[in-house]
């Protein structure tokens, strides 16, 4: 067996520790330059943006608004009842028809009108008849009393009699009066310029006096019936205008103004009533229909960037700037926000000409550099 002497493993041990500090010391010299190409890395990066992609900061008008969802009410909408007994020979109108002041509806037979008409006269002059007698026996009977021929009891029974006769002619002169009204109205007629909602009776049908008939609707004076929390009647006052979307016309806007504001809040929903009325006309607007929009309660000038610009991280509002051609992360302290816009003030952080990103980065690192293309088309 060789023998290595204790001077060789000396000198061996000694360049094996010499080998080892060597890598150390190049280790210690190397991890400077990997985080110096690590904090480079994002400034060595282009991300590439359209146009549409950057918006300018700039003074804005920013409006407060309520919202609110309600339901589409006629100012104007009655039924309209038979004013008679009686049938009905002719109706001209139907549902959905547009009708004007005055125009007629239906026809109930003539006939029948005219004939009670004579029924009644007959019964005015039959009355009238009875009253003459009754008029007659009263002045004998005076006359008997004051010769003592018949006592007071007797003339009172007479006074009675006539009372009676004076009576029954009234009536029958009433009755008359309704009868020849009821002919005179034996056409109905609209009380106003609408549009036929329900039409509740047929030809031929027999009806009694106050019978529903029709329903009219004016649609031409429509208001929308709202409710709004209590906590934001505060900002509203009469006369502020509206913009609102009804169902089934979402890409048409229509306008309104607040008209009254109830003083009583609802039981349970805490929510206070409101009536704005519509100022657009639209075939679109109908009675029953819901409706959607907001009220302006107040108008500001801000900076403003869009909503969707705005970043969080940890609590903090941010956005990316471009500065000198690369993004720079920025906080910012923001104000109010215009959901009808989609714009947010801007209190602190940001200067008019500053150049923003208005869509999310989720690559995006500080330092990175920004090219800016254009689609032709």
């Amino acid at each position: 067996m060789m023998k290595i002497s204790g001077k060789k493993i000396a000198t061996g041990l000694t360049v094996v520790v010499l080998v080892i500090a060597g890598l150390v010391w190049k280790g210690k010299q190397a991890a400077p330059a990997e985080g110096a190409a690590s904090a480079t890395a994002g400034k060595n990066q282009t991300i590439e943006l359209l146009q549409a992609d950057i918006h300018t900061v700039t003074n804005g008008k920013l409006t407060r608004r309520v919202s609110y969802t309600g339901t589409v009410n006629a100012l104007n909408q009655t039924i309209i009842s038979a004013p008679v007994d009686g049938k009905i020979t002719d109706i001209l109108v139907r549902p959905g028809d547009t009708v004007r002041k005055g125009q007629p509806l239906a026809h109930f037979d003539l006939r029948d009108l005219s004939a009670r008409v004579d029924a009644r006269r007959a019964a005015l002059d039959s009355a009238k008849a009875q009253l003459a007698v009754a008029e007659k026996n009263q002045a004998s009977k005076e006359a008997l009393f004051r010769q003592n021929f018949i006592s007071k009891n007797a003339l009172d029974e007479s006074g009675g009699s006539l009372a009676d006769r004076q009576a029954a002619v009234a009536a029958q002169l009433t009755e008359l009066k309704i009868a020849q009204k009821s002919l005179a109205e034996g056409a109905i007629l609209a009380p106003f310029d609408g549009v036929i909602g329900t039409r509740d009776v047929t030809v031929g049908q027999e009806v009694g006096a106050r019978i529903k008939m029709f329903t009219l609707v004016d649609l031409q004076h429509l208001e929308i019936e709202a409710a709004v929390p209590a906590d934001q009647v505060a900002a509203l006052s009469v006369g502020m205008p509206s913009s609102f979307r009804v169902e089934g016309a979402d890409n048409q806007i229509m306008q309104a103004q607040l008209a009254r504001i109830s003083p009583i809040t609802q039981a349970g929903t805490r929510s206070v009533p409101i009536y704005l009325q519509i100022t657009t006309h639209s075939p679109l607007l109908r009675a029953g229909i819901f409706a959607s929009g907001d009220i302006d309660t107040a108008t500001s000038s801000a900076l403003t960037v869009p909503a969707t610009a705005i970043m969080t991280d940890a609590g903090r509002p941010q956005v990316w700037m471009i500065r000198a051609g690369r993004l720079v992360l920025q906080d910012v302290v923001l104000g109010a926000r215009d959901a009808s816009t989609g714009m947010v003030a801007i209190q602190q952080g940001l200067n008019a000409g500053d150049l923003i990103v208005r869509v999310r980065l989720p690559d995006a690192r500080a330092g990175m550099a920004v090219s800016i293309s254009s689609i032709k088309s």
